[in-house]
């Protein structure tokens, strides 16, 4: 992660601190389908979204999510995206 709002610090329950730096993969697994979305937007230079996404933070924390991957213009390879729980 290159940026984090302070949505993610409470979403993530980590301070700026401990996720700067960390991949998704780092915080999802390097298994879930949120790194094949991202990898694809980042690819295509396209957008994605997806309803009810299932993530597992941490145990006991699964939640459904909205997700949203944007490649951002004018920054080739930056992706933003929004998990929405």
């Amino acid at each position: 992660m290159l940026r984090v709002n302070y949505a993610a610090l409470q979403f993530f329950l980590k301070s700026e601190a401990a996720l700067l730096g960390q991949t998704l993969a780092d915080l999802f697994g390097k298994d879930h389908k949120i790194l094949t979305y991202v990898e694809d937007a980042r690819r295509h230079d396209t957008s994605f979204a997806s309803r009810d996404v299932r993530v597992n933070l941490h145990p006991g924390a699964d939640l459904s999510v909205d997700l949203k991957v944007h490649s951002i213009a004018d920054q080739p390879g930056v992706i933003f995206i929004s998990l929405e729980p």
